[in-house]
This record gives structure tokens, C-alpha cells and sequence, in this order.
């Protein structure tokens, strides 16, 4: 039986988690002592979920025979934290298939959210022809939640998290601030004492303004990016929507105490004429697959699939919803056809 979980979920304890949450893309694989990893199954939806699970589990399962790793999926039914709770020292994460764009709920409790932005090949930016260097974006994006503002705990932790992640990936971290909130200043402090542990990280610290001039000019600066306020937040929809993965881009709701599993969602698809249909878009599912190996340690394994899907797009098997033809389970075998030619 695993230990209970304390009341709080302070990132401040002397007593070390029954279980380790790795940051994401962080992980470093000799940290699990097996090559084994049980997986929670959640789907909001089954009308509009279940073929683009099948479509995303059959590439997660493919990759995962590839690289002598074995996922065990199960069933489970429920959505808040505070239910995950038994989830503690049974799973390793949490893959979930969540409702359509606009119907899924805030994050709660001792989880932050993480979202990973990426150019999807052959989207346009606004309207606008796509720069060189706009093919290179592959960002996480970290959104403080509104108790971080106010904790100095979940502050110091936050800045920690995210120079961890930032260190496994190119070692760039931005931190945008909103100039005209009082506690800016603080996150200076928070930022200054995580350096210490990860010297060899960049950190840089922009007001909303010039972020958004960045997101316009070099998108593919762009690494790490902690945001402090919700309106700094807002910045990430705006660098999905110039990447064309408004809707699909996963995310991942990461306790980064340690207590609780990483939550990996995706949604069943943007356009609502394909939900539940053999035409139904499973490219955030896959891609919510891939970070579900990003979080679990095996970064290789998501480089790989992601690889895979940006062959995939580029060929003829392209689904509906992004201005092809091919059916969820053509697309789904055309990113498996990638994987075992590379």
C-alpha cells in the first residue's frame, strides 16, 4: 500500500514524496529502476474520444515496443486532484482525452500547467507566409497559477521547475512579468536563488509588451517561457494561433511537489462536424502521447514521434481538420509507416 498523502502540498517538507514527478523533459531514465510504467486512462468523451485514443495509443505502443519500454494502460474515471490521490504510488502518469476546445475545466489544487507550442508543418501564421526560422518553434510554456503570486513557497518552487526543465532542453528560460503588478519584483528573488542550482541556464525576464514583439520577430528564440500573470498567460494562445495548433497542442498539469502523477490531456478535435467521426483529427493525441514519454524519462522516444508526425503532415495522409484527406486511422498508420522507416 502506498504512504497516505499529507493534508498540504507544500513544496517546503522534510519528508521526501512516496513518489518522484519528474520536470518535464527532465527526467533522466536511470531515475526508474524499470523500463515498466502503469498509465491511467481517462476519456471525458468516449463518443468523441475513443478513435482518436485508438489512433494515439496504437502510436504510443509502437514507439514503445521500438524502444524496449512497456506502458500499461488501464481505465479510470475522474477529473479532479483530489480523486487522483489513490493514483499516488500505483501510476505513473495520467493520459487523458479530454471534451472539445473551450469545455474543459481550470486546473485546481496542487497542479501548475504546462503547454507545449510547436509550428504544425504547413500552417500559416495569420494569414502570414511563414519565416525560415519559424520551422524551428518547439516551446513549453509554464503558467504560474494565481497562488504563486501570493506564496513565497510555491514561487521559489515554480522558478526552480522551470530552470530544471529549461536545463534539460536548450538551457533558455524567459520569465514574463506584467510591469504593472506589485509583486513583479519577486519573482527576481525566485529566479536568483533557482540560478544557483542551474548555473548554466540563461534566464531573461521581458514585460508583456516586448514578449509579444518577440513572439512576432523570433519566434524561434523561444525555449522556456514562465509566465507570472494571467495577462502574460494570454501569450501562449497567441503563439499557439501563429503556430497553428490553437485547440491541439496538449496539456500537462504537473504537481511539482512530487505527490501527485503528471496529467497529460488532449482533446478529441478542434472541428466540431468531425468529433466522433472516422474523420476526427488525432493529431493533438498523439502529441499528447509524445509528452506522455517526455514525462516518463524517454525524451528520445518523444523526438521521435514528433519527428514522425511533421513527415506525416507533409505527405498526403493530412487529416480533415488541417486541409487533407486522410481518416484518423490513415493518419494514424501513416506517422507508424515514419516511425519504422526511421
Amino acid at each position: 500500500m502506498p504512504a497516505p498523502l499529507p493534508q498540504t502540498h507544500d513544496y517546503v517538507t522534510s519528508v521526501p514524496p512516496p513518489w518522484i514527478s519528474p520536470a518535464i523533459s527532465a527526467a533522466v531514465p536511470s531515475r526508474w529502476g524499470h523500463a515498466t510504467h502503469r498509465v491511467a486512462l481517462r476519456i471525458d468523451d468516449p463518443t468523441a474520444g475513443s478513435l482518436v485514443c485508438d489512433a494515439a495509443v496504437s502510436v504510443i505502443q509502437t514507439v514503445a515496443a521500438q524502444h524496449g519500454v512497456t506502458l500499461e494502460f488501464a481505465p479510470w474515471i475522474g477529473g479532479a486532484p483530489k480523486e487522483a490521490r489513490h493514483l499516488n504510488g500505483t501510476w505513473d502518469a495520467v493520459y487523458a482525452i479530454a471534451r472539445p476546445l473551450g469545455q474543459n475545466a481550470e486546473p485546481a489544487g496542487p497542479y501548475v500547467t504546462l503547454r507545449s507550442v510547436r509550428l504544425i508543418p504547413g500552417a500559416r501564421w495569420c494569414g502570414a507566409d511563414r519565416t525560415a526560422s519559424s520551422a524551428k518553434v518547439d516551446s513549453r510554456w509554464l503558467l504560474a497559477p494565481p497562488r504563486a503570486r501570493r506564496d513565497e513557497a510555491w514561487r521559489d518552487g515554480l522558478a526552480h521547475f522551470a530552470c530544471e526543465v529549461a536545463d534539460v532542453r536548450h538551457q533558455r528560460l524567459i520569465c514574463v512579468i506584467d510591469s504593472t503588478e506589485r509583486d513583479a519584483s519577486r519573482w527576481d528573488e525566485a529566479l536568483a536563488t533557482a540560478a544557483v542550482s542551474f548555473p548554466g541556464v540563461l534566464i531573461e525576464k521581458l514585460d508583456v509588451s516586448p514578449m509579444a514583439t518577440l513572439l512576432r520577430a523570433d519566434p524561434a528564440r523561444l525555449d522556456v517561457v514562465l509566465t507570472t500573470t494571467p495577462r502574460a498567460a494570454t501569450l501562449v494562445d497567441l503563439c499557439a494561433g501563429r503556430c497553428g495548433c490553437v485547440g491541439l497542442d496538449p496539456i500537462v498539469r504537473v504537481d511539482i511537489s512530487g505527490w501527485l502523477p503528471p496529467t497529460v490531456t488532449s482533446t478529441a478535435g478542434t472541428d466540431a462536424q468531425w468529433l466522433g467521426t472516422e474523420f476526427a483529427n488525432p493529431l493533438g493525441a498523439i502529441w499528447a502521447g509524445a509528452l506522455l514519454f517526455d514525462c516518463l524519462g524517454h525524451r528520445t522516444a518523444y523526438l521521435r514521434i514528433m519527428s514522425a508526425v511533421d513527415r506525416a503532415l507533409v505527405s498526403e495522409a493530412r487529416p480533415f481538420a488541417l486541409g487533407g484527406r486522410a481518416t484518423t486511422a490513415e493518419f494514424s498508420h501513416a506517422v507508424r509507416r515514419a516511425l519504422r522507416e526511421n
